[in-house]
């Protein structure tokens, strides 16, 4: 439990809440998804006000129902359908597939949910998943910092599947984000798209941290002072890797920014919460299973 003497501060979490499919050999789950279940949970969990704006059927509304027993602050608005996930899971490798999209976030959705929000942690999983209009509407919001993971703009979408290439309206949350996250791969392929390294990307669009997770390999947090590496913490068994990368990032932010702890010690904290999360004993199946 978070000591009540931390600070504590107002998130807002933007992105698809979705249906994920796991498939590893021949089992298949069916969990709650997406970066606003997996690090609005994680925010709520550190002890912060979590506001959540979400696109979602209204038939799948047991999709958000653990952020709503556990305080969130839900700003829904219904749509036809809830964005669907499937992923193949072997080890770290996973094939994706998005059968199903919500319709894009829009500033009409967001406008009720800023109110004092302090924060705002960005989390599309694929480039339309919030509008770029509602994009802009939240980077001239004064008192409000954006926190980025890029997950969803190093994706293209064609015939449900899901390809690593990059989309022009990265450039958006670029100028617009303080600090942003992503894998190593997709820092890879980012920096041939901008034709600069990591170094130059921070100077470019003035980032204050760019955070790389490379799965069981650890990873590192690049700023203009240098490069800041850590090592994932040893997990005995490996339930499901789903979501880890978000409960991190939302980990690594809650310390770093709000504690004001330094890059390594916010980097141990979240890395110790990431191996949690792949064994299984943070936010497990008993939280986050649906009945399909």
């Amino acid at each position: 439990m978070r000591s009540s003497n931390l600070p504590r501060s107002r998130w807002l979490v933007v992105g698809s809440a979705t249906v994920d499919c796991i498939i590893r050999g021949e089992e298949r789950v069916y969990k709650a998804g997406g970066v606003v279940v997996y690090g609005g949970l994680t925010l709520l969990r550190s002890g912060h006000e979590v506001a959540v704006c979400a696109n979602i059927a209204a038939n799948d509304r047991d999709v958000i129902m653990p952020l709503r027993k556990e305080g969130g602050q839900l700003y829904l608005r219904d749509d036809t359908v809830t964005t669907h996930f499937i992923n193949r899971v072997e080890g770290d490798d996973r094939q994706q597939e998005m059968p199903l999209a919500a319709r894009p976030i829009e500033r009409a959705d967001l406008q009720g949910a800023v109110r004092a929000s302090e924060y705002a942690l960005l989390g599309p999983l694929h480039p339309h998943d919030i509008a770029e209009d509602a994009l802009a509407w939240l980077s001239a919001r004064e008192n409000l910092t954006l926190y980025a993971d890029l997950q969803g703009y190093i994706r293209q979408v064609k015939n449900g599947h899901v390809r690593a290439r990059v989309s022009a309206s990265v450039e958006g949350v670029l100028q617009a984000a303080e600090c942003i996250k992503l894998s190593q791969d997709e820092l890879d392929l980012l920096s041939v798209w901008a034709k600069c390294d990591i170094g130059q990307l921070i100077e470019r669009y003035n980032l204050r941290e760019v955070v790389v997770t490379k799965g069981s390999l650890g990873g590192y947090v690049q700023d203009l002072r240098g490069t800041h590496r850590f090592e994932a913490e040893p997990v005995t068994r490996v339930c499901d890797p789903t979501g880890a990368g978000d409960v991190f990032f939302a980990s690594y932010l809650s310390a770093r920014i709000v504690e004001k702890k330094p890059i390594s010690a916010a980097l141990r904290a979240a890395a110790r919460l990431a191996a949690e999360q792949v064994g299984g004993t943070f936010l497990g199946e008993d939280i986050l299973a649906l009945r399909r």
